[in-house]
């Protein structure tokens, strides 16, 4: 059995949590493979395979995901992900990819009759970081020159996405995916100026079928938690006030989110967001803030700090209050 996934990153949680929405993934993949693969690709038959193949010590700067398709009518292919988080380029990558890939061949033969042919597997290197990807992308070129075209060297590639090396009008892949390559770009500290409108864009327009889950709350909790307090003001400034809710407490990826909120935001805060959603407090946006704001209220948080981490001020606390709430927090006015 492939080994258990484990979350590491923030990064980590805003890629997984935004490929496992079928149609989002299958938008993503069909603009960043090539076009002619793309075409003959059946996107309806995209399945998720939930392992993971990378080295235990690699994790923090990186994280897979394995995806099943047709092609060409019938034939059964792979596309395999690797997402890296790095800052430095890593010279013998196209090593790594093919070190996982065989991976996958070997626990695939393992299970296969003997005849059985092995699945083709489509890599892709997807780089986010601060300096462009410069490493070789072909595996031969690891090899000195003279012996690169020989019989017997091993042919191998992977198709390399790099976000470093592209502006933000160049994202593609749907709604969700584009709404994901941007705010790694500005987690990563590119084209933010440029990019907050076009987020704010994207989210405003997310059509229903991509965003099942609270996708927009979770992309403001991802922004709240991995940006400096000036990032986070212009995310407010250029998308809005992020909510801190995080209606989906089943979801591994909101709970790593909301782990993180723990320990950046302390236990006020946490007991805040937990009580709400024991409570059941999923009828409506306002009804959500409320709560929520509530709850940071009865744990002696004061309105400046709530006012910081929700948006929500005294006046638009008593706006969203129900009529029966009124008065329930009258001491702090």
């Amino acid at each position: 059995m492939p080994p258990a996934r484990k979350i590491a990153t923030f990064h980590d949680a805003l890629f997984l949590k935004t490929m496992e929405v079928k149609v989002a993934a299958a938008a993503w993949l069909e603009a960043r493979l090539p076009s002619d693969l793309a075409s003959r690709i059946d996107w309806s038959t995209l399945s998720f395979r939930n392992e993971t193949y990378v080295d235990e010590e690699l994790r923090y700067g990186s994280v897979d995901a394995l995806f099943d398709v047709q092609y060409n009518g019938e034939e059964r292919l792979s596309l395999y992900v690797l997402v890296e988080h790095q800052t430095d380029v890593q010279r013998l990558m196209v090593l790594r990819i093919l070190r996982y890939c065989l991976r996958i061949w070997e626990r695939e033969a393992a299970n296969r009759q003997p005849e059985g042919n092995l699945t083709p597997i489509v890599p892709v290197v997807f780089h986010q970081g601060r300096r462009k990807w410069s490493a070789e992308t072909s595996f031969e070129t690891l090899f000195p020159e003279q012996v690169r075209r020989w019989a017997t060297t091993p042919r191998f590639t992977h198709v390399l996405v790099d976000q470093a090396g592209i502006s933000p009008a160049e994202v593609r892949g749907g709604h969700r995916g584009r709404i994901m390559e941007l705010s790694l770009a500005i987690a990563f500290g590119w084209h933010v100026r440029e990019a907050l409108p076009l987020l704010r864009q994207l989210l405003e327009q997310l059509p229903p079928q991509e965003a099942p889950d609270n996708y927009r709350g979770f992309v403001g909790n991802y922004h709240h938690l991995t940006g400096t307090e000036d990032m986070v003001e212009e995310y407010k400034q250029a998308v809005g006030d992020i909510d801190l809710s995080l209606l989906d407490g089943t979801n591994p990826y909101d709970l790593f989110l909301l782990d993180g909120a723990k320990q950046k935001f302390g236990p006020k805060l946490t007991n805040a967001l937990e009580d709400a959603r024991r409570e059941g407090i999923e009828r409506g946006t306002n009804q959500s803030e409320y709560a929520i704001v509530s709850r940071m209220l009865d744990q002696g948080m004061d309105w400046q700090v709530i006012e910081q981490l929700t948006g929500v001020d005294e006046v638009r606390y008593r706006e969203l209050a129900p009529p029966a709430a009124n008065g329930a927090h009258g001491a702090s006015d």
